[in-house]
């Protein structure tokens, strides 16, 4: 019933709270915020609305990716550090971006709009700007994602409302039904058949970087590739739709449909694929506060750790010398920054950034780096170790160093363990980890790889000329 009350209204108005009509003590009286908080969040909204219809910043570009004082003044933000940016965190924990039933107000609604004490905004900007917030790499609290899953589930369901507008031959009957409610399925069922759905609609596996083995979960009968959207997830995903090209695992070997169970009744899921590797050895995973400029004594340790677990493995293959083992080493921390999908000059500048970080905090570990070199990047101002610093947590959060038989590095999710495989399946632009269970396998979560990439493991099956193997996933 509610739900035909949002779809047939002409506006529905969400109300987000009283607001704040109180004067900021962290501003002056000239600033905007003193009129409350909520003018603060409208600026961050329109400014990133600005950026949209701007199209692509190429002041953006003229730096390291990871330079985020610089990215901000180029997207208009101010810096990392100002205290206005808690003010917008803080709009984007309000409960309401929490409850279950949120995707009927924002969804259903021809024309829904956010009100806050005296303030209101559209709903549709409110989703664009959470979308681009996370999109570009803002550390905004988990809720926006809800904001920005609702916007962009509203602006599917548009396709799909008015069916009498639409040839019915056009559209998959089963994804159809998917996306309409039904209070009668538990919770594991809707689940399931959403990440079913996105799975098929959009033909790669991008809804499984929210899926994973979690300490909960791992004995029930939850399915393991299912993402759990009833608790935050604390790693970020790795395989994310703002940056489609910067990884390709499964190098552009086509999702098959055709392998998928076809009965939704079933909790298992069957894809196509190759093993890669399995996990030799792994280290603790890295608890942190957040992605600020501080260094945590957690964060030392964690990278510390990697790097002694590094040292034990067998030598390096042949022509890989300590340089080289070095810069993976701090690719693999960064999910990436510092490899060749960036020009040579922003990958040598990230990298003296990460070998300052190392100095200043591991200084005593790292015999490749010489004195000499230790005191040109000491007197330096260009060398920036926070950028690292911002890096390597954003992509290793929540998760854990490994080695793996062949000699690999990686960092992958908590919960792996000895023995686990992993695989490049197709239509994943990561490689993912998966635990071996009779025939079919449990879904642990998704990973980085160095040397697995950019397709090299399909490309050796593809040599090999023969049938991929099928990982049933329960």
């Amino acid at each position: 019933m509610m739900g035909t009350i949002y779809e047939k209204a002409g506006t529905v108005k969400i109300w987000l709270g009283k607001g704040d009509a109180h004067l900021l003590n962290i501003v002056g009286p000239s600033h905007i915020g003193r009129y409350g908080v909520m003018p603060v969040v409208l600026s961050f909204i329109a400014q990133a609305m600005r950026n949209i219809q701007g199209g692509r910043n190429r002041l953006v570009s003229l730096k390291n990716a990871e330079d985020s004082v610089n990215r901000n003044m180029a997207y208009g933000f101010p810096a990392p550090s100002a205290s206005e940016w808690d003010i917008l965190r803080e709009f984007f924990s309000n409960p309401w971006f929490q409850r279950v039933w949120v995707v009927q107000e924002a969804v259903l609604a021809k024309q829904a709009v956010a009100i806050l004490g005296d303030w209101e905004i559209q709903w549709s900007a409110l989703g664009q700007a959470a979308l681009w917030f996370q999109t570009m790499g803002y550390a905004v609290p988990p809720p926006v994602d809800k904001v920005y899953a609702a916007f962009g589930l509203s602006e599917e369901t548009r396709q799909f409302v008015d069916v009498e507008h639409y040839d019915a031959e056009h559209y998959d009957g089963e994804l159809y039904t998917l996306i309409k409610p039904d209070y009668n399925q538990s919770t594991k069922n809707v689940y399931r058949n959403v990440a079913l759905f996105l799975i098929k609609k959009h033909r790669n596996l991008l809804v499984l970087s929210h899926a994973g083995e979690t300490q909960t979960i791992e004995q029930s009968s939850w399915p393991s590739w299912v993402p759990d959207w009833c608790y935050e997830k604390a790693a970020m995903p790795l395989s994310i739709s703002r940056n489609p090209n910067a990884y390709n695992a499964d190098g552009d070997e086509p999702l098959s449909t055709d392998t998928l169970r076809a009965d939704t009744s079933a909790d298992g899921i069957n894809l196509q694929g190759v093993q890669a590797d399995v996990i030799k050895a792994y280290g603790d995973q890295l608890t942190s506060y957040g992605f600020g400029f501080k260094t945590y004594q957690e964060e030392r340790d964690f990278v510390g750790a990697a790097w002694n677990l590094l040292a034990k493995r067998p030598q390096p293959t042949e022509g890989t010398g300590e340089d080289d083992t070095f810069h993976t080493f701090i690719s693999t921390l960064t999910a990436g920054p510092s490899n060749e999908s960036v020009s040579k000059g922003e990958r040598s500048g990230f990298l003296k950034d990460a070998t300052r970080w190392f100095l200043e905090h591991l200084g005593h570990q790292i015999a490749t780096v010489s004195m000499a070199y230790r005191m040109r990047l000491a007197l330096s101002s260009k060398v920036d170790s926070g950028r690292f610093h911002q890096a390597f947590v954003r992509a290793c959060m929540d998760r854990r160093f490994f080695l793996t038989q062949d000699g690999r590095m990686g960092i992958g999710p908590k919960t792996m363990k000895e023995g686990d495989m992993i695989v490049v399946l197709f239509g994943g632009k990561v490689p993912f980890v998966v635990r071996p269970s009779g025939t079919r396998f449990r879904f642990i979560g998704e990973c980085y790889v160095p040397g697995l990439m950019k397709g090299e493991a399909v490309e050796q099956w593809r040599a090999r000329s023969c049938d991929p193997e099928v990982f049933e996933l329960y």
